[in-house]
């Protein structure tokens, strides 16, 4: 799982991918790691193949988020399926939420600057 994590922070998203998978196949209750190979998953599919990966990843941030309120990557993952659905309000709420619990993690800045430009539009 962590090298997954220095992969994915290295922008090696396929190999992150993989790592993340292997995690999940290895530990399957640990929702921490299906969340983030499922994502992985998600991020790298066609846009018709997301169509059907949409709603498992949906309710497994939820779910995530719920049982651990500190998990700022739960909250990134609404935010982005939502920015996906130009759900601008919910998007907004779950990045700000996520750049609260994790200040360092860039991608949450990045993503709130986005959909807060879109709302300007």
């Amino acid at each position: 799982f962590e090298r997954g994590k220095v992969h994915f922070g290295a922008g090696r998203h396929a190999v992150a991918a993989a790592e993340f998978e292997k995690a999940a196949s290895l530990e399957p209750t640990n929702a921490n790691y299906v969340l983030h190979a499922r994502f992985l998953a998600f991020s790298v599919a066609s846009a018709a193949h997301r169509v059907g990966l949409e709603g498992e990843l949906t309710e497994l941030a939820m779910r995530r988020a719920k049982e651990d309120k500190m998990d700022a990557f739960a909250l990134h993952v609404l935010g982005r399926l939502a920015f996906e659905k130009d759900d601008h309000e919910r998007a907004i709420k779950a990045f700000k939420a996520a750049e609260r619990l994790a200040p360092q993690d860039a991608e949450n800045t990045r993503y709130l600057r986005l959909v807060t430009a879109r709302v300007k539009r």
